[in-house]
């Protein structure tokens, strides 16, 4: 045996897996004014059961899943059965509905694969799979079975949806299954993005976030509605055609983006193709109450008859019959849209000048070489050293710190690194040659070194490994007299000089310690957690020994490496409010909740 295809006629041995021709949904007989007459492929049940419970007539099909096929050896190959269903009389139907996302798994049956039974030619074929191929997606062949069925489905004008999700294009091998043997027959490659003539260029971009563009359907509302949880795989190209008239290529006007992605590319449109509407939608969230929305509220106003018996009187809030003071309403409504449209677009531009004015932060945590030098000397210039300069840019010699920062009665001397692991023993005591030589220079020992880190920089910091010396790393900085701190204790000590627990000047301070440098507050009266928290945690019950508090006075809440500043703004002993108290239990107000478990500190000066 060489495998189910022998070398000398490419052909497929007998006993082997085999396909049925084409399965077909049975026939749905149409019943007068039944409509619309539904067909969903691959929608979630609960859509499904939905519509039914809201008497819309749905029939079910597929389009094909994914199958786990066993090729575990290298001469492993398998045929099998396409996997569509598609119901005969499609042409009958007044809506289909597909759902792209939908990740249905087929399992392998060996049995079933075998079974002629509804082979009635004398030929049959087979999709092939072989080694290596251990997943196998039927989803693009059922597109191209149903497409060659769509064009007459559309020309009676009935309407096709589709839920959009990332382009997928597969090569499929067909078998030839017949009396005198089996044979390569042709070469397929199939799109799941592939509809109908003139289908939009797709291309995979995901996302979750979406924006409005006008359009005549009104559509674009319900779209952002249900896209709050949705989420777009794929954006679409306008197409275009070609205008003799003007003698160039213009936008097909048959074509009506419903809503677009931040970048303006169209996630969701309309076309009109056929005859019929194909309406094409992101993975929006809860498609059953989308659906019914769509149908009753929306395209029942314009087609009124595929829904003959849906709707919800839209034509009634469309202001052409107006309630007493409905239009005055409606143009409030509009006007609050508009500015709330503004006042998204101010946001966006706080947040682009935030992030634009603030990068340096970013940086420290994700960059390397030059750019995280100019970060950290960004940082420090924030910090209020007077004269960091870069060193690169002196071009005195070529061996030098990153950064020197003169203090006039001591120098820093810093070495910055950027790295995807953690730092070597080299790498750590490198900035000690440079404050020898420095020092040697001034004729002083006033030089101190710093070794500035941003280590495993495409981890999320918390989940980095902090500190990341070893303990003979550590040691050697004790001894060489020089400091040790990675970018995140730097972002944290922003942080809490921003929120009032530390001062810049603590900071600055703490950069020439030996060691591993930290900024956590020291000093601090501690008072343990409270007994007891009420009023969402803005009234804590404490006990307190020979400590005064009074009413504006400051208190952390720490929660791990977490620290915010809280204000006294009352005190209650007894059930009587004191302006101060220095022991016992006391009730303590404050201006904003403690998260939960937190200690508090009495604030130090630091």
């Amino acid at each position: 045996m060489l495998g189910y295809f022998s070398r000398k006629s490419k052909g497929v041995g007998s006993g082997v897996d085999i396909m049925k021709n084409e399965p077909k949904a049975e026939a749905v007989k149409s019943i007068p004014n039944d409509v619309p007459m539904i067909c969903t492929f691959d929608l979630e049940r609960e859509a499904v059961e939905l519509l039914e419970k809201n008497l819309f007539n749905c029939v079910t099909g597929s389009l094909g899943g994914v199958m786990e096929v066993p090729n575990t050896q290298r001469d492993s190959q398998h045929l099998l059965q396409a996997q569509h269903l598609i119901p005969e009389n499609l042409h009958e139907f007044d809506i289909s509905i597909i759902d792209l996302g939908c990740k249905n798994r087929v399992a392998y049956s060996r049995n079933e694969h075998l079974d002629l039974k509804h082979v009635g030619a004398n030929v049959t074929y087979a999709l092939l799979s072989q080694f290596p191929q251990h997943v196998f997606d039927f989803k693009p062949f059922g597109v191209n079975a149903l497409r060659t069925r769509l064009e007459d489905f559309l020309s009676k004008g009935s309407i096709l949806i589709i839920f959009s999700d990332s382009k997928n294009i597969v090569d499929y091998q067909l078998v030839k299954i017949a009396s005198n043997g089996n044979t390569y027959d042709d070469s397929l490659n199939h799109s799941n993005m592939n509809f109908y003539n003139d289908f939009p260029k797709a291309i995979n971009r995901k996302g979750t976030r979406v924006k409005p563009v006008e359009s005549s359907l009104g559509l674009t509302e319900l779209v952002l509605k249900y896209m709050q949880e949705g989420e777009y795989s794929v954006v679409f190209e306008h197409p275009e055609h070609w205008d003799y008239s003007l003698n160039k290529r213009v936008l097909n006007n048959e074509f009506v983006p419903l809503a677009l992605n931040g970048g303006g590319e169209i996630v969701s449109y309309v076309h009109d193709v056929s005859g019929g509407t194909v309406f094409v939608f992101p993975q929006v969230s809860d498609k059953g109450s989308f659906l019914y929305e769509l149908f009753n509220v929306h395209l029942a106003q314009h087609f009124p008859k595929i829904f003959p018996y849906s709707g919800q009187f839209g034509w009634l809030d469309d202001g052409s019959y107006p309630l007493p003071g409905e239009a005055e309403l409606l143009c409030e409504k509009v006007k609050l849209q508009n500015k709330y449209q503004k006042d998204i677009e101010q946001n966006q531009k706080s947040l682009a000048a935030i992030k634009e004015d603030s990068k340096f932060l970013r940086d420290i945590l994700t960059e390397s070489g030059d750019k995280l030098v100019s970060a950290i000397k960004v940082y420090l210039e924030w910090l209020g050293f007077d004269s960091v300069v870069n060193m690169d840019e002196t071009q005195r010699d070529g061996f030098e710190e990153d950064l020197q920062v003169d203090c006039g009665d001591k120098l820093l001397v810093v070495e910055v690194k950027g790295i995807g692991g953690t730092s070597t023993d080299k790498a750590c005591s490198q900035i000690s040659k440079i404050k020898f030589r420095r020092a040697e220079q001034r004729g002083r020992f006033d030089v101190f070194g710093l070794y500035i880190v941003n280590h495993q920089r495409y981890v999320s910091p918390v989940d980095r490994q902090n500190p990341p010396f070893t303990d003979h790393q550590v040691n050697d900085a004790r001894l060489d007299k020089r400091g040790l701190v990675t970018t995140y204790d730097l972002y944290r000590a922003y942080f809490l000089v921003v929120g009032g627990v530390i001062k810049k000047e603590y900071v600055r301070e703490q950069l020439f310690q030996f060691g591993v440098v930290g900024f956590h507050p020291s000093g601090m009266i501690s008072f343990g957690q409270p007994r007891e928290m009420y009023k969402n945690n803005t009234i804590l019950i404490l006990d307190i020994d020979k400590v005064s508090l009074a009413i504006g006075m400051r208190l952390v809440a720490k929660k791990g490496d977490l620290y915010s500043i809280h204000i006294i703004k009352s005190l209650r002993v007894n059930e009587v409010d004191v302006p101060e108290v220095s022991s016992g239990q006391v009730g303590v107000g404050l201006d904003k909740g403690v998260p939960n478990r937190s200690e508090i500190l009495l604030l130090s000066d630091i």
